[in-house]
């Protein structure tokens, strides 16, 4: 990867500076010719061209990622695409150029910053410029870089009295440069000289290092309170002398103690509110490190609970429009209660560190409702995957059936859809489960079948509600990407989710001594509770019959397989936990 920077600089001046610009037609792959204003800039070691450019002459892209950095290093953007660029010259029908150019969406200000007044320039008066506009503020649409725009200097040179500008000899005509003197008093404004510099390195080394940074184990651990009093107590009572002992200086006098004002801050996730108000120490050493610099940032602050709805910075984090949030009291205002005395605001709820089993709530306890009254009454235990997926099924199947009863009679009738119907842009059909699907070009995506046929859950129906619900906290309140993906891994048949786990039966280990069987009794209870939790993520825990051990003859294979190779290249060292 390659990484830019541009740099910039603003300047009180009498004077406006004249870039290299020119006229330059780029070509398309249909043989369409496009006129573009063009900037040779020998300071970049890249080209660049505009999105607009792009998508006018549909030129095909190719995935790159290229930091585009600023003065002191600042990031200003990224590019995140290149194009292959033919380039023509309408000066020298002969002249071809090709170059890779990375896409930005925009590359510069209006060249130049400020109107020229065009005069009578001698040594200018009998040549063709590249440019014809050069004196009109306009903007660029293609950096022609030092990797192409150093030889297109050609040896023809015309060098004015001082005042005027400087011709170069180029492919595309004369280019003009230097700074031109100004006599009117409006040429007196604050100009924007922009100058960019590109530089290409490799960039695997910044972005590990931001890697690194989040994971960062922090130089001193988290000390607990007890320490810290402690220290404390250490530091305002000794000191040491200049022999080197330490000293106890007895507290004399009293201390006047002044009122501070109460500072609190707020969050609307009860896990992180716990994690705040407990002991970094306390925590493992993801949310410890985190932890402790809020704490450390904040050491006087008392942290509350607001719920979603009161608090102001939801509005933000879920998106709004500029003239919705004008008219936004509780983002100007907070909440009304916040105005009262700290005894009128609102009790504070049982809070959890997520470290316990939660409640099933919402959909989730809809959908365990409906799987036990369906269950089999001869098998006992707890809720299948299977009988899950059924029970969710049942559930769509009703919201449907209420919101979407014409649509299902045309279905079962073969009847079209009346135009009046709001499903009839997503080309609906039922699937062999009586479920109603999003239809569509991408029947023929190389996509799985949920991914190319969506389940159709109206918006107004409360099903749609709890599943969004249930998807928020299963994220731990995340935004609204978080949740979307949540939702769609729930419904959509993606990688990454493990529908069917097996392993062998228990009855392999009849023959073991006591100990081993009495741990595996004990392990019953783990595979009981297990395959429970593991249903209600979908995954099914399939055990091997008794005395059958060629069941797993597949995964014995790869385990094979592995150790073989592990064993010639590992060999005899031993590796520590982060190597495994």
């Amino acid at each position: 990867m390659e990484q830019a920077g541009a740099s910039s600089c603003s300047v009180v001046t009498k004077r406006v500076v004249l870039l290299a610009t020119v006229c330059v037609n780029i070509e398309a792959p249909s043989g369409k010719l496009l006129t573009v204003r063009a900037l040779m800039d020998t300071a970049s070691d890249s080209s660049f061209v505009s999105e607009w450019v792009v998508q006018t002459l549909q030129l095909r892209k190719t995935i790159v990622n290229v930091p585009v950095t600023g003065v002191h290093g600042c990031e200003t953007g990224v590019s995140t695409s290149a194009v292959n660029l033919r380039i023509l010259s309408s000066f020298d029908p002969r002249f071809e150029l090709k170059v890779q150019a990375l896409v930005l969406r925009k590359l510069t200000s209006l060249i130049p910053s400020n109107y020229v007044q065009r005069e009578h320039w001698p040594h200018l008066t009998d040549i063709t410029l590249a440019d014809p506009d050069f004196a009109i503020p306009s903007k660029i649409d293609l950096i022609l870089g030092a990797d192409v725009c150093g030889p297109l200097f050609l040896d023809g040179f015309r060098q004015g009295p001082a005042g005027s500008p400087n011709a170069r000899l180029t492919p595309f005509g004369w280019v003009l440069l230097g700074p031109v003197e100004c006599s009117s008093e409006d040429c007196l404004v604050k100009n924007s000289v922009t100058l960019m510099h590109i530089e290409a390195y490799n960039n695997l080394t910044a972005e590990m290092q931001r890697f690194w940074e989040v994971e960062e184990v922090p130089s001193e651990s988290p000390m607990s309170e007890e320490d810290t009093r402690c220290e404390n107590h250490f530091k305002e009572t000794h000191t040491r002398n200049s022999d080197g002992r330490y000293v106890v200086l007895k507290l004399i006098g009293g201390l006047r103690l002044e009122k501070v004002p109460a500072v609190f801050a707020w969050t609307d996730s009860k896990v992180t509110l716990s994690w705040i108000r407990g002991h970094a120490s306390k925590w493992k050493p993801f949310v410890a490190h985190r932890v402790s610099e809020i704490q450390s940032a904040l050491p006087m602050v008392s942290w509350r609970y607001v719920c979603t709805a009161h608090n102001p910075a939801d509005a933000a984090t879920r998106g709004i429009d500029p003239d919705e949030l004008i008219r936004h009291p509780l983002w100007w205002n907070g909440p009304h209660w916040l105005a009262k005395e700290e005894t009128a605001w609102s009790r504070e709820p049982t809070v959890s560190d997520g470290s316990e089993n939660v409640e099933l709530k919402g959909a989730e306890k809809l959908t365990c409702h409906v799987a036990q009254a369906n269950k089999d009454r001869a098998r006992l235990g707890h809720i299948t995957a299977e009988e899950r997926a059924a029970a969710l099924d049942c559930l769509i199947k009703c919201s449907q059936s209420r919101y979407f009863g014409l649509e299902f009679d045309c279905f079962k009738s073969s009847k079209p859809l009346p135009k009046s119907s709001p499903l009839l842009p997503l080309q609906p059909f039922l699937d062999e489960k009586g479920i109603i699907r999003v239809g569509g070009r991408l029947k023929n995506a190389v996509l799985s079948y949920d991914e190319r046929h969506p389940i159709i859950i109206a918006k107004q129906c409360h099903l749609a509600l709890l599943l969004a619900r249930h998807a928020h906290a299963a994220t731990l309140h995340g935004g609204q990407q978080l949740t979307r993906c949540h939702l769609a891994q729930k419904f959509i048949s993606r990688r990454g989710r493990c529908l069917k786990l097996f392993s062998d039966n228990a009855t392999n280990f009849r023959g073991a001594d006591r100990e081993l069987r009495s741990l595996f009794k004990a392990a019953s209870s783990f595979y009981e509770k297990a395959s429970g939790d593991l249903s209600t993520c979908g995954t099914d825990w399939i055990f091997n019959p008794p005395y059958a051990p060629h069941f797993g003859g597949l995964w014995e294979a790869g385990v094979k397989s592995v150790k073989h190779h592990l064993r010639r290249v590992i060999g005899d060292q031993k590796m520590t936990f982060e190597e495994m």
